[in-house]
């Protein structure tokens, strides 16, 4: 009895031979797995943050072309009608170029350009003279009748965005001060009784 349980103990030693390596093996090859995956989601994730971070930038470098516009226009409300003859340094491009294009100050890595779009029918802003250049850029017909367009683009590397802004020129209206009586404009009243009276 002595010598069979002497060779069921090596039978049963000797199956389990190697077995605790292979399962050393699996589970470093699971953990290696799991780091592969976590180490590329990551990468994923910075650049789809990278990509989103440089369409905001230049989202903002497209605003700061369409302030820069709305402030020349405010310095000179016939800015418009000069289409690309601006001067230089400048933005101003016909519709479909962006070749004229400033840097955004304070950075160097973001810039903008600004079109031109001109009135339905038209092709190009005709700056010849003043006829020309309200023919070639204010709408005539429909919803938008007195208006001209500009798109501004902003550029971060390889991220664009644009950005097209309706503009009006000022007109008798905007200064009226409307009334249903005949009466002045209350603040010319003088006394707090007096406009409360009215």
């Amino acid at each position: 009895m002595n010598a069979l349980e002497t060779r069921l103990r090596k039978t049963r030693q000797g199956g389990e031979e190697g077995f605790t390596m292979i399962v050393t093996v699996i589970g470093l090859s699971l953990i290696a797995l799991l780091a592969v995956v976590a180490v590329t989601a990551v990468q994923g994730d910075s650049q789809m943050t990278y990509r989103d971070f440089t369409r905001k930038q230049a989202y903002e470098a497209a605003k700061a072309g369409l302030d820069e516009y709305a402030f020349h226009l405010h310095k000179d409300n016939g800015y418009w009608a000069k289409c690309t003859n601006v001067g230089s340094p400048s933005a101003v491009n016909q519709q479909g170029s962006t070749a004229n294009r400033r840097t955004v100050p304070g950075t160097t890595n973001a810039s903008y350009a600004i079109e031109l779009i001109p009135a339905t029918g038209h092709t190009s802003c005709d700056s010849t003279d003043i006829a020309t250049a309200t023919a070639s850029m204010l709408e005539s017909l429909g919803g938008f009748k007195g208006t001209f367009r500009v798109r501004s683009t902003g550029f971060v590397g390889d991220s664009h965005v644009s950005i097209t802004a309706t503009f009006k020129p000022a007109s008798f209206l905007d200064y009226v001060y409307f009334t249903q009586l005949e009466t002045s404009d209350p603040v010319t009243y003088g006394d707090e009784e007096t406009i409360k009276g009215a």
